[in-house]
Order: structure tokens, then sequence, then C-alpha cells
């Protein structure tokens, strides 16, 4: 069973933290006892990169980046229909899909583009390094902005649109 470590006394309060680097040394306190030496800190750009510097540093952690991006819709650029992973995973919100009346055609058009991203991130951020096999390590700690996700060798890894973290392993912790 998981065993849930919370901060009551952030709930339901805006800019609790004067950036994200102090947001990840105030994780790094809550997660110093649970995390293991050989756990690896995994953050997405843009927004979970300083947390999860911080997370690794605090408590000298190997740290990556996660490439994952938003596959936008051509004329919202701030909105997107899917996501689309380093690896060319591609995840696809059908319903949206199926109201925006994008021909086929556009939809590649932009999963390209999206990917063109993607490659180019990896070799300036990651220097195109091969990315640290997940299934051989114990389970770690991934972030961005909207808040943290699990991996884990059995599952992929859980959404949380909270601020948390998470550690998924045979003894479960989640801190948020």
């Amino acid at each position: 069973m998981a065993q849930l470590i919370e901060n009551l006394e952030l709930h339901n309060r805006n800019r609790v933290f004067a950036d994200r680097t102090e947001a990840g040394l105030q994780l790094a306190a809550q997660l110093s006892e649970i995390m293991r030496p050989d756990t690896l800190v995994l953050a997405i750009p843009s927004g979970g990169v300083p947390v999860g510097i911080a997370i690794a540093q605090t408590l000298a952690l190997e740290f990556d980046l996660v490439l994952v991006r938003k596959v936008q819709i051509p004329w919202n650029s701030e909105a997107g229909f899917g996501a689309v992973n380093l690896d060319s995973d591609l995840f696809l919100n059908d319903h949206l899909l199926s109201l925006l009346n994008l021909t086929s055609d556009q939809v590649e058009r932009q999963v390209k583009k999206t990917m063109a991203t993607i490659e180019q991130r990896n070799v300036r951020f990651r220097q195109n390094r091969p990315f640290p096999d997940i299934a051989a390590r114990r389970p770690g700690l991934w972030l961005h902005h909207a808040g943290c996700h699990s991996l884990s060798q059995e599952k992929k890894p859980r959404i949380n649109y909270h601020s948390s973290a998470y550690r998924v392993g045979r003894d479960s912790t989640h801190a948020a």
C-alpha cells in the first residue's frame, strides 16, 4: 500500500514558493528520508528542470531530461491535441481531434514539426546521449511544471496534476 506524505499548509494557496528552485529545495527536504541513492530524477523542460536540478543536487541523485512535447493545434500554439516523446510514441486526444476536423495531412505535419523540435532539444540539452535504462533501475522521480509522475518497471508513468512528487516501487511512497 502506498503512503502519502503531504504538506497540508500548501493546500489552496497561490505563489507558495519564490521560484521553482525553492520548490525543488523544499521538495528535496520532504524526499530526503525516502529517496534511495540510485534514484534517477527526470524532468520535463522547461518548468520541471529547476525543480529537478534542485532535488538532484541537494540529494546527490542522478538527473536527466525527458523530452516530450504537446502536438499543437495549427492555429493555436497554446493548445494541443496530443503529445509525442523522443521515441516517437504518439498520444492523441481522439475526441478533441474529432472536434477539430483536422485532415490526416495536418495531423502528420504537426507531429513532424513537434518531433523536429524534440530532436533539436535532444541535441542541444542532452547532447544526443542514450537515455538511461530505466528498466534496469529502481523507480525514480519525474518532474514537470504541472506536477510529478512516477516511473516504474511495471507501470507506465501515472499522471498527477497537483504539485507533488511520486516514487513508486514495491513499497510505494508518495510525497505531495
